[in-house]
């Protein structure tokens, strides 16, 4: 028939080929971001120049200047994971990103490695010490987790309990809706992780700033965390469809 047997392999019983990671996560839910660190999404200059967004919308993470680019590890075969040193970050437009800080909905899942050893903001919208505009994920007080949002103040949303050992992977998944019970909540691993509660919906003064990766928006105190994927998705998720991404990802990558 002059068909590869190797493109068979790829096929459940040689019929049509198996969705891909990116394809299932975009079934699940309006997807905004989707970035997984497999080595076809991933563009090298000194470090990543760009990790390419799935989701349809072009919102790449980018970084034109060499010395700040973090750098990329393959694991093995389809998964590595980027990871900044302190100094090191990408950021996207804010463009289409307001339901970060809206209120209206959000469910953002995280697979990633908080160890290192430079603890500030992992991802996120803020630009300025100590005043959380948009949406944001911090490594503070170590090794707990702390989800804020606010319109130039410094209000916490959540502070969540530790995720797990530093040096092995886990999945976070957080959720927030304004007039949702509960509003904000917090899933590491497929467990509830929120021992706190949401204190206030959070509205910008200002333009919606960058979202950074590796730091807070604009490359403000990054961290030498390292990611296999960030997932946005612009509606406040039910459980079973949060535990179909966490599976997902479980089964294409193990963690």
């Amino acid at each position: 028939t002059g068909r590869s047997r190797a493109r068979d392999r790829s096929r459940p019983s040689g019929g049509a080929a198996a969705p891909s990671l990116a394809q299932r996560l975009l079934a699940l839910g309006p997807c905004e971001l989707c970035l997984l660190a497999t080595p076809d999404q991933i563009v090298t200059g000194t470090g990543v120049s760009q990790w390419t967004d799935q989701s349809g919308h072009a919102r790449h993470a980018t970084q034109a200047t060499g010395a700040l680019q973090p750098a990329y590890t393959a694991i093995a075969g389809d998964v590595g994971y980027v990871q900044g040193n302190g100094s090191q970050y990408l950021t996207i437009s804010p463009t289409g990103l307001a339901f970060f800080h809206s209120g209206t909905g959000l469910t953002l899942l995280v697979v990633l490695d908080q160890g290192g050893t430079v603890d500030n903001y992992l991802l996120g919208q803020q630009l300025v010490a100590g005043v959380n505009k948009g949406f944001t994920l911090s490594r503070r007080p170590t090794p707990n987790l702390r989800v804020n949002a606010g319109n130039g103040g410094t209000t916490t949303l959540l502070t969540v309990a530790p995720i797990g050992a530093d040096g092995s992977w886990h999945k976070v998944s957080i959720r927030y809706a304004t007039a949702s019970s509960p509003q904000l909540d917090v899933r590491s691993d497929g467990a509830s992780a929120t021992t706190g509660s949401e204190i206030g919906t959070p509205s910008l003064t200002d333009a919606v700033p960058l979202f950074g990766v590796c730091a807070g928006g604009g490359g403000a105190y990054p961290t030498t965390v390292k990611f296999r994927a960030i997932v946005a998705y612009s509606s406040r998720l039910d459980d079973t469809t949060v535990g179909q991404i966490e599976a997902a990802f479980s089964s294409a990558w193990s963690v």
